[in-house]
């Protein structure tokens, strides 16, 4: 029993950290939200939110370990969409054209609803000098960005929303 009581510490305490690190990031105090997701994967090194977020911290520091870091969160978790499309925009920062393109095809293959995605693909395809499809994947962005209610997701808190999803849904189906 006492084992399974440090477990749930644990995760506690992960969990507390991660969402301390998103609110620092989102806050734009980087080097606290980095310290504080390096000691969240200190207590779980394949948690891939903690792992997610802090590529994008060292992606908007520009360290050259964030794709490091980001391809370790695909590795925790190949369904993440966010850190498809967060390779993505390293890859094309750094005029890694190709890469960049295969990244953000694999986010959309994942998640095909969001405009980010749709934006980032359409700055690749002109960058190659691919009109036609730029100009598909820019028509599509504003496809989405037209719907009622459309914001532009905090590349921070997209895993803090899928636990709100994930909470809305098990209270819906009667889970605790």
């Amino acid at each position: 029993m006492d084992e399974y009581r440090l477990l749930q510490e644990r995760i506690s305490q992960t969990n507390s950290l991660f969402e301390s690190a998103v609110e620092r990031a989102q806050a734009g105090e980087l080097n606290r939200a980095e310290n504080l997701l390096k000691e969240a994967l200190q207590l779980a090194p394949q948690y891939a939110p903690a792992l997610r977020v802090l590529g994008v911290v060292l992606l908007n520091r520009a360290n050259t370990r964030a794709l490091e870091v980001l391809q370790q969160s695909i590795t925790a978790n190949p369904l993440n969409s966010e850190a498809y499309f967060n390779m993505a925009t390293a890859y094309f920062r750094s005029q890694k054209l190709s890469d960049a393109l295969d990244m953000v095809t694999r986010a959309v293959i994942i998640e095909e609803d969001d405009a980010r995605y749709y934006s980032l693909l359409s700055e690749i395809y002109s960058k190659m000098k691919r009109p036609t499809e730029a100009r598909a994947a820019a028509e599509r962005a504003s496809q989405l960005k037209s719907r009622p209610g459309y914001q532009t997701p905090d590349p921070y808190s997209a895993e803090m929303r899928r636990r709100a999803d994930s909470t809305t849904t098990k209270s819906i189906c009667g889970r605790s």
